[in-house]
């Protein structure tokens, strides 16, 4: 049998500047990695560990499957659940304050047909994340990690998951 081939790294990072104009992050297809991209957000103090997320927001609610929960409360599990916001009513709202989106991005997602440039929150715990998915909607979007890692893994569309001993998710 034999061996899947071995991955190999296509990140390209880039200075923090690039996000003013965007000509070096819309230049190809590739994921990029841009470092220190949040440093001027409000996020980069109030979101850079559990502590400090629980300090400032620990109060706000948000729904789960089992009900409503606080920050504080959910943070405070050690479980492999994730929490994901898109509804920025309330107090959640001030959550928001907290970044900009980056000024190469500020038209980009809402250009595509179908797509929505809703925020998406999301604050997980350690070994939290997603199956394998594909982007149904084929957005271009950006992510920021201000504290923890994120691990990616990203295969062209004409990949052979199979072959590489991987199970893409679907809905059943």
């Amino acid at each position: 049998m034999d061996e899947p081939p071995s991955p190999t790294t296509a990140i390209h990072e880039l200075p923090s500047s690039s996000l003013r104009t965007g000509e070096l992050i819309f230049a190809t297809d590739e994921p990029k990695l841009i470092h220190n991209a949040a440093a001027h957000w409000g996020a980069a103090t109030r979101w850079v560990s559990p502590a400090a997320l629980a300090q400032h927001y620990g109060h706000l609610t948000f729904d789960v499957s089992a009900g409503k929960i606080t920050l504080a409360d959910f943070l405070s599990r050690q479980d492999e659940t994730y929490l994901v916001e898109t509804m920025f009513d309330g107090d959640r709202a001030e959550l928001l304050t907290d970044y900009a989106r980056p000024p190469a991005f500020a038209d980009t997602l809402d250009e595509i047909p179908g797509t929505s440039s809703r925020p998406h929150w999301f604050v997980g715990g350690a070994r939290t994340g997603s199956m394998m998915h594909q982007d149904t909607r084929c957005t271009c979007g950006w992510n920021a990690c201000l504290f923890g890692c994120k691990r990616w893994l990203m295969l062209p569309p004409d990949t052979d998951v199979h072959a590489l001993g991987l199970m893409p998710y679907s809905k059943s």
